[in-house]
């Protein structure tokens, strides 16, 4: 499997400009994603709130179409700095929010670019949502795990998602499942440690097996298959009605099941981290690429 990150996302940007189908399930409309976002936010929210999280700076990488802005807004942050991939995300975000900054930079990569251009900032609540399941080889995931941990101020948070398979899984191009304990082994070098979980989705987004057969895993695998079928094949003029009623029909099954624990290593979840306030210390200046070649962030 072979994937090109950087023409990804450009091509996406270009074809769903603005849209939440650049950054979600692009062949499912605006309107399923419109809908499933909401969860998103809601789920963002409340794992904050439990954490006591309240943050003046964000860090948001992956930042796609600003689609956290509301929560930012909503949560008081009057420092919000967005990092993507794609230039032509930039260049929207940077005239859609003015009072906000944005830049352009890979953060597996291996330069100094993201150094340079954050200057040594830190943050009280760094995020990389939707974005390190997406970075499929293991040194720059390590990279980019090690440059965010470095972001964040002693006593801030790190918020992540994926979901937290038993063991890794390569289920597409460009995405590689990863465990919980993957994240926790590494960013526990740094002092950063989990202090929640909250599920996103149970059958809202695409379920990944687990290793040993579980009855209700097929059951949302095929729930999910199902849905993402009849949304994809409707006619193109009806696709966003279909996804959105679709997704609002389907989310007190999926409330249900999240509840009930399903989700847990099943589905997408947010995971967040808070730094020790021990590890107070300057910022590195050394570049990404110096790193321990045992697979540690050598922070």
């Amino acid at each position: 499997m072979t994937y090109e990150k950087t023409q990804y996302w450009e091509r996406l940007h270009l074809e769903h400009s603005d849209s939440l189908s650049a950054v979600g399930y692009s062949e499912m409309g605006r309107g399923f994603n419109e809908a499933t976002y909401g969860l998103r936010l809601a789920a963002a929210e409340e794992i904050l709130r439990r954490a006591g999280c309240s943050p003046h700076t964000v860090l948001e990488t992956a930042v796609g179409v600003g689609a956290y802005a509301r929560l930012w807004k909503k949560l008081g942050v009057d420092g919000w700095v967005g990092v993507d991939l794609a230039q032509t995300a930039v260049e929207h975000l940077r005239a859609r929010f003015p009072e906000a900054t944005f830049f352009q930079a890979d953060i597996a990569a291996c330069d100094d670019g993201l150094h340079t251009a954050l200057a040594g900032r830190r943050f009280d609540l760094v995020t990389a949502i939707d974005v390190l399941y997406h970075i499929v080889d293991e040194a720059e995931f390590s990279r980019a795990l090690s440059a965010l941990a470095e972001s964040v101020t002693p006593d801030g948070f790190l918020l992540l998602t994926d979901v937290f398979v038993d063991s890794p899984r390569r289920i597409a191009a460009h995405v590689l499942r990863r465990p919980l304990e993957r994240y926790e082994e590494l960013l526990a070098e740094v002092g950063l440690v989990l202090v929640e979980r909250e599920p996103i989705f149970a059958i809202l987004g695409d379920p990944v097996r687990r290793s040993a057969f579980h009855a209700i895993d097929l059951g949302m695998y095929l729930v999910w298959r199902v849905l993402s079928k009849i949304v994809r094949i409707v006619p193109f003029g009806l696709r966003d009605w279909v996804g959105r009623v679709s997704a609002r029909l389907l989310t007190p099954l999926d409330s249900l099941l999240k509840r009930a624990g399903h989700a847990r290593g099943t589905n997408l979840e947010l995971a967040l981290f808070r730094k020790s306030k021990a590890h107070a210390r300057e910022p590195l200046p050394l570049s990404l690429c110096n790193r321990p070649a045992n697979g540690s962030l050598g922070l």
